[in-house]
């Protein structure tokens, strides 16, 4: 979207978004949040969008926010539930828990995503809902929190002013919200908005709606007849009419379509100009823990050893069958039997089951343990007499698929091939797909997005980029390039300019150095708590935000851009502040982090 230069009102409404990452992404953003908050800004911050771990700090604060709480509040709970791996320990014990998971096909499926969701409600928003964010604040504070869904495969957007606005959409044009019944939208805990934006391809399945967001005072039917979609025929439905194609669908991360949150906050900035209300932003912060860096994929080596490896199944089940002797009719039937009581067991809980398996399984073994337990010289026996490729017919006809010679042939190599070769072939297909869904797949779309966010002239002067590797040392030959080169940034940097923007880092650095190498993860483990990795995380939000606005300041005093009545003024005074407080950073990277800590914690007085 093109168009004509605007006027700048610096820092008078700001849009942010929060990119996904994990306890990284939502450490990161509480520290730019932290510094927004000592400058006085976060009250100018009228839309937050997010995307995977950036939506856990989104959501609490948007909650306190619009809850009027303090920010203090917000700062010392979110920093206390990141701390460590409590989230990750009440998800693991509510999946154990049998009492949270009825039978049948209500209420919410009993895996890891849904137990997570669960722990999310009750430690980090002590069940708080969407309703929430009604009535709408004085403001107009908008929020959205940003999933994938997989019906079209497209970002699907829990976003809400808190009113009903002409050209809100929750959910997307395919897949929505009707908004003659919002009602139902708000009894949405967050616990679960947290979940379908942060459940991550390979660590967790998809959360689905509607069972999954169902709870006591929520049922599946209410949010079925809520939810409207549109089919290949453009007819519009929802997912409770008789006949309806669509029943229910699955929800993952936002970060599959946007891992930066930024597209939504594009959207709603190109919807305000065009509606003219609410203001169009002024400032568009992007916080991101992603980069553009990506370590080369290396092919995972064959290993030698253990010596086990070089084995192939066919010498395997031959030499055992050297080693063990046959077994009679009679064996057989009662080890048989024995598996049987056994497996009725754990199918219907019979106790006594149980106990005669268990004792006849015992005599077996007893009796006939001196032939070498000749129970497996069987199963080794049905093996070797096991054609794989009959049995495939049996069940359908391979034909239709391939020639029956060239199963074969891939048969003969899997019962051939060394265990060794076989455990690459698997290493190296699982390590290529991890390598495309984090890195090749997350940051082509990064790039895609961010190319519209540059290349468009509307948002030209108002946007601050905010990386998690800005001020790292790993970056700072590319950084020092450049502010050091002409007509690559469209401004001139000064002598000035670069011995504040450029010099004296040498304690900053390797701070921002040691959080752009986090990994991405839902807990820190002790090891990590004790090295301060949490703090590490959220001092480098601060002082990276820090630098990036000073940078945004001098580049617009270096354009000559035209503000509007007093907002020269009220930028000189905002660009002292953050040249002292730069100072501060530098002598003492985590000089605003001990500030914060050194507050008293709400409720204690």
């Amino acid at each position: 979207m093109e168009s004509t230069a605007q006027t700048i009102r610096p820092f008078d409404n700001i849009g942010i978004a929060f990119s996904g990452g994990g306890f990284r992404a939502a450490s990161f953003a509480l520290g730019t949040l932290s510094y927004l908050h000592h400058l006085e800004l976060d009250q100018r911050i009228s839309f937050s969008s997010s995307a995977s771990g950036g939506t856990i700090t989104n959501l609490l604060y948007t909650a306190y926010q619009h809850e009027g709480r303090s920010f203090d509040e917000f700062y010392q709970k979110l920093q206390k539930e990141l701390s460590g791996s409590g989230l990750l320990e009440k998800a693991l014990d509510n999946l154990n828990n049998t009492a949270l998971w009825p039978d049948g096909d209500k209420g919410k499926q009993r895996n890891l995503i849904n137990a997570f969701a669960m722990a999310y409600d009750e430690l980090l928003f002590e069940h708080r809902d969407l309703g929430v964010y009604w009535p709408a604040k004085a403001s107009g504070y908008e929020v959205c929190f940003n999933t994938t869904e997989f019906y079209r495969g497209l970002s699907f957007r829990f976003q809400t002013s808190g009113k009903k606005d002409n050209f809100q959409v929750i959910g997307n044009k395919y897949l929505k919200f009707d908004t003659g019944k919002l009602e139902t939208l708000r009894k949405i805990k967050l616990g679960d908005v947290l979940a379908s934006s942060s459940c991550f391809p390979i660590g967790f399945e998809p959360i689905v709606y509607p069972r999954d967001f169902a709870h006591a005072t929520l049922s599946s039917e209410e949010l079925s007849a809520a939810m409207q979609y549109e089919n290949y025929k453009e007819e519009i439905h929802h997912l409770s009419d008789p006949g309806a194609a669509l029943r229910s669908f699955g929800l993952m991360d936002g970060g599959i379509t946007d891992n930066q949150g930024l597209k939504s906050v594009m959207l709603a900035d190109q919807k305000r100009q065009k509606h003219a209300q609410p203001d169009p932003f002024d400032l568009i912060i992007v916080t991101d823990v992603a980069s553009y860096f990506m370590e080369s994929y290396e092919v995972p080596v064959t290993r030698e050893k253990p010596a086990a490896l070089m084995n192939t199944t066919n010498l395997r089940v031959s030499g055992l069958q050297k080693l063990i002797k046959g077994i009679n009719v009679a064996e057989y039937a009662l080890l048989l039997i024995s598996v049987t009581l056994l497996v009725l067991y754990a199918v219907f809980n019979l106790t006594w089951t149980l106990a005669l398996g268990c004792s006849l399984g015992t005599l077996f073994l007893v009796v006939f343990g001196i032939r070498q337990v000749a129970f497996v010289h069987g199963a080794f026996n049905l093996i070797s007499r096991f054609n794989p490729l009959a049995l495939l017919n049996s069940v359908f006809d391979t034909s239709a698929i391939l020639p029956q010679r060239i199963i074969q042939k891939v048969l003969n190599f899997l019962t051939n091939a060394r265990f060794n070769v076989l455990a690459q072939m698997l290493e190296a297909r699982a390590t290529s797909v991890v390598s495309m869904v984090s890195d090749v797949n997350l940051k082509q779309v990064r790039r895609l997005i961010f190319e519209m966010f540059y290349d468009a002239g509307c948002w030209e002067n108002r946007r601050v980029p905010n990386f998690i590797y800005e001020l790292s040392s790993y970056n700072a030959t590319t950084r020092a390039n450049r502010l050091n080169s002409k007509g690559r940034l469209g401004w001139t940097a000064t002598d000035e300019d670069k011995a504040l923007l450029l010099e004296g880092l040498e304690k900053i650095s390797p701070v921002a150095e040691e959080a752009r190498v986090m990994g991405t993860t839902l807990w820190f483990s002790e090891k990590e708590q004790q090295a301060g990795k949490l703090k590490t995380l959220i001092a480098t939000g601060q002082l990276t935000i820090c630098v990036n606005l000073l940078e945004y300041i001098i580049s617009v005093e270096r354009k000559k851009v035209t503000f509007d009545a007093g907002g020269k003024k009220r930028l000189q005074e905002l660009k002292e502040q953050i040249i002292k407080d730069l100072g501060a950073f530098k002598a003492d990277p985590y000089f605003l982090y001990d500030k914060l800590a050194a507050r008293p914690v709400a409720g204690s007085e």
